[in-house]
């Protein structure tokens, strides 16, 4: 099984970081929010790795599940992630370009 996610990086000042955050809940897509308020060596870090130097960062996540069977249980679990896919996106601008192309692309299939 397959499902999709995304990954924010965020600071609370920062009204981008906020209106993202409004975008994927509109949009009704399931994210994390990791805030960097307190952590500047994380920020540096997340920034050096996507080469990226604003808030928001964001990561689409494509992960693949697979059903397991805990000890004692007699439904198995579908919700261990097996692989993960990463996925930079950038900041609030490319997020709305990039939901703006994946509903494209459903539309193109559908249709």
């Amino acid at each position: 099984m397959a499902a999709t996610y995304y990954h924010l990086y965020v600071k609370t000042y920062c009204g981008f970081c906020k209106k993202a955050v409004e975008l994927l809940t509109k949009k009704e897509k399931e994210f994390i929010v990791t805030l960097l308020d307190h952590s500047s060596s994380m920020e540096r870090a997340i920034k050096r790795k996507y080469k990226y130097e604003t808030v928001p960062m964001i990561i689409e996540v494509k992960v693949d599940t697979m059903e397991i069977l805990e000890e004692g249980e007699t439904k198995p679990h579908s919700d261990v992630i097996k692989e993960a896919q990463y996925s930079f996106i950038g900041g609030y601008t490319e997020l709305e370009q990039h939901l703006t192309k994946e509903r494209r692309s459903l539309t193109c299939i559908k249709g």
